[in-house]
């Protein structure tokens, strides 16, 4: 659903809890057998819930092989950690804003993308830490000059040390905990995701074209996603919501959406505690796609979010974003 897309679900490693993230909280549930939580006017309801409880952060990952170990982002995208089931959070990473996290399989490494200013341009990093994410275990793992715009960390769920790394048209493998990469796949077609087998050589590539199976130098393609010409290109078959661009952003960013039919839209920007801060378009639109700039003239760093809501469908669709200044 879109909520869990938004706002994902993670459960607990012992598989007894779940955890909701929403804007700067998260709801936790004690799971119990007859466990079916639906939501009523925006929060959770079930009368059989038990022992459910709102963390003051909105929680990122949990790590997968220890159930008390949790991960969320402060209000400037700063990685926090908790070692007490998101009981209490302390300070783990500041060195940019973290964006996405990776378990390697010695439970002890973790791996980050950053997305750091430098000047007037943004860039991301490839970070490590060597001790579960605790501040001063992490460093910043080289990657080639003209690899650019860090994209997906896939790791070896059963191979310590193997991770392979991604932008849009490039893969990279590591088989030493990231200390050097060697190149691995280049396609002309932007890559939207990386899946690699765990303890095998085979990796699944998607492109925006063919998903692809690499094995030992040697790719084959499984299927080709097909493109109808009968479609009219300036008239979208289904509603989306774009992410932003660029991401992190300082001081503008485009929003972008694509509407199938004519109808009102609302487009608005909420800041981390569900405030409403703008209002970018409230009208009637033909079908096609559209835009909007978001200005952050007058409100400080942090996580943002935008809300697409059509009122002819009663759709609502919200993405998060992230300003750096």
């Amino acid at each position: 659903s879109d909520l869990t897309r938004d706002f994902p679900l993670l459960l607990g490693a012992s598989g007894d809890t779940l955890y909701q993230a929403f804007f700067d909280r998260t709801f936790k549930f004690e799971i119990t057998d007859n466990f079916h939580p639906t939501v009523v006017e925006g929060e959770f309801f079930d009368e059989e819930l038990l022992d459910s409880m709102v963390l003051p952060y909105n929680i990122r990952s949990i790590h997968p092989a220890v159930d008390s170990i949790f991960y969320a982002l402060g209000a400037n995208s700063e990685l926090l950690m908790s070692t007490r089931f998101g009981s209490t959070f302390f300070l783990a990473d500041t060195l940019g804003a973290t964006s996405f996290l990776a378990f390697d399989a010695d439970s002890t490494i973790i791996y980050s993308i950053n997305t750091l200013k430098v000047g007037d341009e943004y860039i991301r990093r490839l970070k490590r830490s060597d001790n579960f994410g605790h501040a001063e275990s992490w460093s910043i793992l080289n990657l080639a000059d003209t690899f650019s715009s860090l994209k997906f960390i896939n790791t070896d769920s059963e191979t310590p040390g193997h991770l392979f790394v991604s932008n849009s048209s490039n893969i990279y493998e590591s088989t030493n905990f990231g200390e050097t990469f060697v190149p691995l796949f280049e396609t002309d077609d932007e890559i939207k995701g990386v899946y690699h087998k765990p303890n095998s050589a085979i990796v699944y590539i998607l492109t925006d074209r063919e998903l692809i199976q690499l094995e030992n130098q040697t790719s084959i393609i499984l299927n080709t996603i097909p493109v109808s010409n009968e479609l009219d290109p300036e008239t979208p078959n289904q509603l989306v919501l774009h992410q932003n661009y660029p991401n992190p952003f300082n001081p503008s960013t485009v929003i972008s959406y694509q509407l199938p039919v004519s109808g009102r839209v609302r487009l608005a920007v909420f800041d981390a505690l569900g405030r409403e801060i703008a209002v970018l378009v409230d009208a009637n639109l033909s079908s096609g796609t559209h835009s909007a700039t978001f200005q952050s003239n007058d409100i400080s760093s942090g996580i943002y979010f935008y809300q697409l809501i059509v009122y002819n469908t009663g759709e609502i669709f919200s993405k998060r974003m992230t300003l750096i200044k």
